[in-house]
Parts: C-alpha cells; structure tokens; sequence
C-alpha cells in the first residue's frame, strides 16, 4: 500500500492509497516550530502498518525531509519519495525560470488542476500563504502571486504595531468590531477575501477567456471561498500528488 503525505508550512495532510484511489484524508496541524521535532510529532499521528512506498510533497526544508527520510527507514524500512517541481512534466509547462523556487505543494496543485477538467483554471490555494495561479487549457503556467493568509497577515500585526494584541481566540467575522483583536481578525479576514475576489476577477478580464476557479486549504472556508461558486477541491495537492507518482 502506498501513502501520500502533503507537509505544508503550518499543517500535514496524508492519504493512503488503495488501487490508485486515496482512501480517507488525515490532516494535523503541527504543534512544534522545531523541523527535528516535527518528523516525532508526525510519526506518532500517521500509522504506516501495510505501507510499502511513501510519495510526499514539503515546504518544510531539507533538514525535515532527510530527517523525516532517516527516521521513517530506520524506524519502518520504507524508503520516502519527496517531488520537487519540475519545467515541464505532467502536461504542466512551469513559468517559473528557477522551477526548485516553486512550492511543489503549488506544483502538485496545478498537475491536478490540469487534469481534472479541461479549459483554463485559476487555482486559489488558501493556507499559511495565499497562492494563486492561473493555468492555460494546454498546460502553459502563466504564473500567479502570493498573499499573506489570515494567520500571518494578524502576527504581523501583533509585531511591528506595539499597541496591538491578540488576546483571545476568535472564530467569527464582523464588520463592526467593539475590541482590538475582533478587529485585527475581520479585517484581515475580509482584506483576504475580497483581495482574493478581486484578483480573480482581474485575472478573468485580463485573460478575456471562461476560466474555472479551484479552490483548496485550510483557510479556503475561513475567507468564505468554499460558497462562492467556486470548484471546492480539498484534496487537490494530494490528488496531483496520485497523478506524480503513477
């Protein structure tokens, strides 16, 4: 049996596979800032009984993935694969000129947009950082940009404004806020939202041509993306994660 596992910066979602079909995602935010103990504190979650073959995806660094690498085959002797973005693969022609500067979390996303359905597609990947790219019906890349997500774009705050805090958590948006830290969250809340609806419609008038909008992430239902019209693929690095390793 085969495991697919996506290390994103600030969570891991993973899958086994079964007749090349993914079985029931897993996902678990991390708790240590430390890489080292990042590779304990996922062991301990995932449960590799029957696994012959890990396939995954990571922003996390070299130093995590050769650890991880070492502990998993010291530990289980299976030997993990970890994907790194390619020029041109998979029916995917890359934009970028260095190709190892693209996330292959965002790389893996675009595999799977391009063969989920035809036509040109915007893929909106909510997480740490908010990506956007945009993908031709024959594969081409045309690029994107990158937004801070919600989480950062409130840290931010907390750091470099010394009269700001955030004391508490919060779990609602309102436009109207009577306290600091509902303030800091809505606003960064809906800056992400309507940035993101914003741009997509840039994106819409620049390319003059129908496109349809994949939207993935944990922060995807935060922004209120997940009701918007939009294509909900919760699994989507995880799905052009199948399509790398077939």
């Amino acid at each position: 049996m085969k495991l697919l596992i996506d290390f994103g910066n600030s969570r891991c979602k993973w899958a086994r596979l079964d007749n090349q079909d993914l079985q029931k995602t897993n996902v678990q935010s991390y708790k240590c800032e430390d890489s080292i103990k990042r590779v304990d504190e996922i062991i301990e979650k995932i449960t590799f009984d029957l696994v012959r073959e890990i396939h995954a995806v990571s922003v996390l660094g070299d130093v995590f993935e050769k650890e991880f690498f070492a502990k998993i085959k010291k530990l289980y002797g299976i030997e993990t694969k970890f994907y790194i973005s390619q020029p041109n693969n998979f029916g995917v022609t890359l934009a970028y000129a260095d190709p190892l500067s693209y996330g292959p979390d965002r790389y893996a996303a675009l595999v799977a947009a391009h063969h989920k359905m035809p036509g040109a597609k915007i893929i909106v990947d909510c997480g740490t950082a908010t990506t956007l790219d945009v993908i031709t019906t024959g594969g081409k890349h045309l690029g994107g940009l990158i937004i801070p997500g919600v989480e950062l774009m409130c840290s931010a705050l907390v750091e470099k404004a010394p009269g700001i805090s955030m004391t508490k958590q919060i779990n609602s948006t309102q436009l109207f806020n009577g306290n600091t830290a509902d303030a800091v969250y809505s606003g960064s809340v809906m800056a992400l939202s309507y940035g993101v609806r914003g741009i997509v419609e840039e994106i819409v008038s620049n390319i003059n041509q129908d496109l349809t909008v994949f939207v993935t992430g944990g922060e995807s239902k935060i922004i209120g993306l997940t009701d918007s019209g939009y294509v909900n693929c919760p699994n989507l690095v995880l799905e052009g994660l199948l399509i790398m390793q077939g």
